[in-house]
């Protein structure tokens, strides 16, 4: 099997027990809103999947080949992840902004940012290490030039 596919069925298999407490929790209050508990442990458990699937995936992948990228697609990947970093950090000012003026309650404010940092640490420490793998272009440009072989009706 695969590394990616091993990656993907345990990150499904990580996944479905909290779409399973979602659905129980749903199926039990109906119409009334989800305790206030459940948000917080959602997040830190998406959280704690996203390490978890981080550590074992690189012991899956470890006597497979590395992942090779084009530096078209390395720096597609770059972009997006600079994006979601920005979008997220400016998210993460807004809410100490907010928390600090008084206009959210601390209990409410100290917990998302703190859920908020962390994603942004995960995604800028693999953001890191994928800018850190080498390209295929960059592979392919790194061998010695090869000389011509000698002919032998020279003398």
């Amino acid at each position: 099997m695969a590394p990616q596919l091993k990656t993907t069925w345990l990150t499904v298999a990580l996944i479905l027990p909290l779409l399973g407490l979602a659905m129980y929790m749903g199926v039990k209050y109906g119409d009334d809103p989800f305790p206030a508990w459940f948000r917080w442990f959602e997040v830190s458990y998406i959280i704690g999947m996203i390490v978890i699937v981080s550590a074992y995936g690189r012991r899956i992948r470890r006597n497979s080949s590395p992942a090779k990228f084009t530096s078209k697609s390395k720096r597609k990947i770059t972009r997006g992840s600079g994006y979601l970093i920005l979008i997220w950090s400016c998210t993460f000012l807004w809410i100490s902004y907010t928390t600090i003026a008084g206009k959210l309650d601390w209990w409410k404010g100290v917990p998302a940012g703190a859920f908020l940092l962390a994603l942004i640490i995960l995604l800028a420490r693999s953001l890191f290490k994928i800018r850190t793998i080498p390209t295929q272009d960059t592979a392919l440009t790194a061998q010695p030039p090869q000389t011509p072989p000698n002919d032998a009706s020279e003398p």
